[in-house]
């Protein structure tokens, strides 16, 4: 039997590395292309090609990528809610997916597969699904920008004759994930009390993010975006299933976005004497406080995609953090 061939971007990354396991799993031939200097400990023991290579340098791309290889999954992205950032998210979300798609095309890739977010579709208080407007094209938050601009460039490949499939994941939430909630976990002792921010998504579990892409190879439709969401939720229930997971008695609040909102003022006016990312900025408080659900009912129909608890979520990522392994 003849193994299918990968070629995927970003697999040092927390839901690339998922993705990297689940196709082992399925008996795929995987070949990781990355920056220099890229910390893989993620990728640790897993059976897999390592091909070294640079954005910046469409030929180091195109002569890492297989020719005819059966899919090709571009999750590698800059994801950032600092106005800092907005060039190097031009530069990794946008000129990377022009790269990755010229390559694709001139490598005659079976399948393309790009990992978006939910994000490209702005702010809404309705429930959003894939017929709702690209608002994000228009946004002064960057990274929502960046990246709906990056879809528009696969669509275009598609015009060209790319076959590709636009994956949207919301929170993503699960193994190898190292990220506020890790911290949260790994800091927490009875007694203390979690700080949540004031709003509300939905959260997608890892592993069934990481199936979907390989599902979306054979299920996907040309063209189309598959929402990959699930649990809807609050961030104080996310915080307040923390203690009862890690086993540990604790309280939870609710971080008022007024406060949030003038920590960040101050954070940010800090960064442009460092020239370093605030800890909170007046973007990321704006997301973390929205209230914003996503519709998974076309993944869930076309691609096999499975909604799991939020409770599952973090206990995987409870047992996946260091003093687990």
């Amino acid at each position: 039997m003849v193994r299918k061939k990968a070629f995927v971007t970003g697999g040092s990354g927390f839901v690339g590395a998922n993705l990297v396991r689940e196709l082992a799993a399925q008996k795929w031939d995987v070949t990781v292309f990355h920056r220099p200097g890229s910390d893989l400990w993620r990728l640790k023991g897993l059976p897999l090609k390592l091909k070294q290579g640079s954005f910046e340098d469409p030929a180091s791309v195109e002569a890492a990528m297989p020719k005819g290889v059966d899919a090709v999954f571009h999750m590698a992205a800059k994801v950032s809610f600092w106005r800092g950032d907005d060039r190097l998210m031009e530069r990794d979300n946008v000129e990377a997916t022009k790269a990755m798609v010229d390559a694709a095309l001139k490598r005659k890739a079976r399948r393309f597969i790009h990992t978006s977010t939910v994000s490209v579709y702005g702010f809404s208080d309705k429930r959003i699904n894939e017929i709702f407007p690209h608002d994000g094209l228009n946004s002064h938050i960057g990274y929502l920008r960046t990246k709906a601009q990056a879809e528009e460039v696969v669509r275009e490949g598609v015009k060209r004759g790319l076959d590709a499939v636009i994956l949207n994941p919301s929170n993503v939430v699960g193994p190898f994930k190292r990220d506020s909630l890790a911290r949260s976990m790994l800091s927490l002792k009875p007694g203390m009390t979690l700080k949540a921010p004031p709003g509300a998504t939905s959260f997608a579990h890892s592993v069934e993010v990481a199936k979907a892409h390989v599902a979306a190879v054979k299920r996907g439709k040309k063209g189309e975006n598959y929402i990959l969401a699930g649990a809807d939720a609050d961030w104080v229930e996310v915080y307040s299933a923390i203690p009862k997971v890690v086993g540990v008695e604790a309280k939870v609040k609710v971080f008022p976005k007024i406060l949030l909102q003038v920590g960040a003022q101050a954070f940010q006016a800090l960064s442009l004497v460092t020239r370093k990312a605030p800890f909170v900025t007046p973007e990321l408080v704006e997301w973390l406080s929205a209230k914003m659900t996503y519709d998974s009912r076309k993944a869930v129909k076309e691609l096999g995609y499975k909604v799991r608890p939020l409770k599952d979520m973090l206990k995987d990522l409870w047992e996946s953090l260091p003093q687990k392994e």
